[in-house]
């Protein structure tokens, strides 16, 4: 069936798939930018080694620990209230699926960039990549645990 033909049903996706994409691609964005910072030091600009440690620490740690308490739970719960899908329901087509990531993609991309210039700009010494370092990589790794969690209840 083409794209065209499926507009307007609700689509449906795997939530294993899903969160392993969406947990990798936020530890990806997170190790870009702790990249970022390192070949921000390597080149020799003025960057707080310290306080980038203080602010991934200080974001990354709550996040994680909050992470890993409610997310079982929300698991848990997702998978017992799981039903079969409605009849008048596709599941995503790869097109469509490859549009909707692209578009999440590039507006988390875009706000890195923006984070990171404005750190940048007002000589933060890297600061601001330590809080998205740590923000984005507690994040996935919780993302591809969830995943993980999804796709053993689904084999």
């Amino acid at each position: 069936m083409s794209n065209g033909g499926l507009a307007g049903l609700p689509r449906l996706v795997r939530a294993s798939g899903e969160l392993r994409w969406r947990g990798g691609s936020a530890f990806g964005a997170g190790v870009a930018a702790g990249l970022f910072w390192i070949a921000t030091w390597l080149v020799g600009e003025a960057v707080d080694p310290l306080w980038t440690g203080i602010a991934a620490a200080a974001v990354g740690l709550p996040t994680f620990l909050g992470m890993a308490l409610t997310s079982p739970r929300r698991v848990e719960l997702a998978l017992r209230d799981a039903r079969r899908p409605p009849g008048a329901s596709v599941y995503e087509t790869p097109s469509s699926a490859r549009e909707r990531r692209t578009r999440l993609a590039a507006i988390v991309l875009t706000g890195v960039v923006v984070l990171l210039v404005f750190d940048r700009v007002t000589g933060g010494g890297g600061v601001m990549a330590g809080l998205v370092a740590g923000l984005f990589m507690a994040l996935g790794v919780s993302d591809l645990r969830d995943g993980a969690r999804f796709g053993r209840s689904e084999a």
